[in-house]
């Protein structure tokens, strides 16, 4: 006689208790939306600028006005800590900033000026800061930080480098027709993967690159014949955790009434199915967007916009994903509750990885102040937690399953 499976419902309902927790942990933590100004060093207000967050949204790293108001300097933030400057290589003038941070926000990368020229450098507590062997500029870190990227010049020519402790700087190259130069911005989680810009033939064009592939470029967006010729220029900025995702802006001549051009940029997102695809603009007499950043799994993007309102700076902040489209950050802020006076949010350049945490600079009440936003669950999709979820309720069917057979 065939034994009946020994899992029934009396071993399901054993692992109800389970799927309700794995339902708790992949679902997002549930808060307000929040915003606030990360004020400056001098403890004044004069200055600052916010450029990267870290995968949690605990870390922020920008510039500020240095303490003793001479110049520029790094910066890293937290809520406990507040706003801490990071110094200067040995013998620099005042003048740095921080353009990246790792995933748990131990790493920070950026620029100090020294006696002859700016150079890279990389932060950490315990080590303080180092120069990476002579890199102008590191704009970009994986997320355990061991991977840097940036551009320097190479034989009088402006070139991508990734740097790593093992290997030290190593030239990207540049697209065919380039012929001098290259710059990267962003990278992977794990830095396998760097994205930028390169000149192809006489024009910027967007690349991302792999070990595997080389540098490879990414095109530009479909845009109406004008009577300026091929003039089309792209970048590319920033890129999703597994290298699959990138955005950045695409800038042509556009006809914005008849008979009279602008040079417009349009924000995209590229994948290798769909190639690179434009995100449009917020309402506005003269269009143009940027993108700067995207969540881990490439879902939310944000950067800057021109809008039809008036602002301080000229342009909102803005975030976007597939269900909303583009949406102007402060907008979005605003029908969570929060109050805003006095603030013109500007641009969004650092998004955490669930798309919930997002830093920027913008302007308060007549002065250039970084910022940190919060926002509502609500307020764009989190497919990772679905995902999650999925994962959770897969393994324990596929637990059930084996103790199935092990006791039959």
């Amino acid at each position: 006689m065939m034994k009946k499976p020994a899992f029934r419902n009396n071993q399901f309902q054993r692992l109800l208790p389970l799927i309700g927790l794995f339902a708790m942990l992949s679902a997002p933590a549930a808060f307000s939306a929040s915003f606030s100004g990360l004020g400056d060093l001098t403890g004044n207000g004069v200055l600052s600028e916010a450029m990267a967050v870290s995968a949690d949204g605990s870390v922020v790293v920008g510039r500020s006005r240095a303490a003793n108001n001479e110049g520029f300097e790094a910066f890293r933030w937290t809520a406990s800590g507040g706003m801490t400057g990071l110094g200067y290589l040995p013998g620099g003038a005042y003048y740095g900033g921080a353009n990246a941070v790792s995933g748990d926000g131990s790493v920070v990368v950026g620029y100090s000026a020294t006696d002859n020229s700016a150079l890279a450098f990389r932060w950490t507590a315990s080590g303080g800061m180092a120069d990476l062997n002579g890199l102008p500029s590191a704009t970009g870190v994986s997320a355990d930080g061991s991977v840097a990227v940036g551009s320097g010049a190479l034989l009088a020519n402006t070139q991508a480098f990734r740097w790593t402790a093992a290997n030290g700087l190593v030239s990207l190259g540049q697209l065919p027709g380039g012929g001098y130069n290259s710059q990267a911005y962003g990278v992977s989680g794990d830095g396998s993967v760097i994205v930028g810009h390169s000149y192809s033939g006489s024009l910027n064009e967007a690349f991302r690159w792999s070990a595997a592939d080389g540098m490879v470029g990414l095109g530009h967006l479909s845009t109406p014949s004008n009577p300026f010729g091929s003039s089309s220029q792209s970048e590319a900025r920033a890129t999703s955790a597994d290298g699959a995702v990138v955005v950045g802006y695409d800038s042509s001549y556009r006809e914005i009434a008849p008979n009279s051009w602008s040079f417009i940029s349009e924000a995209y997102r590229w994948t290798a199915s769909g190639g690179m695809e434009g995100l449009g603009f917020l309402p506005g007499s003269a269009p143009s967007s940027k993108a700067y950043g995207v969540s881990a799994d490439g879902t939310v993007i944000v950067g800057s916009a021109v809008s039809d309102a008036t602002t301080a700076t000229g342009k909102d902040a803005f975030i976007w994903d597939e269900t909303h489209g583009m949406r102007g950050l402060s907008s979005v802020l605003g029908a969570s509750g929060l109050d805003l006076t006095g603030w013109a949010l500007g641009t969004a350049y650092g998004i955490s990885a669930d798309g919930l945490t997002i830093v920027g600079t913008g302007n308060h009440n007549g002065r250039t102040e970084a910022w940190i936003a919060s926002l509502d669950v609500t307020a764009v999709p989190i497919p990772g937690a679905v995902w999650l979820f999925g994962s959770a309720m897969a393994g324990l069917v596929g637990f059930g399953r084996r103790k199935s057979k092990s006791a039959a």
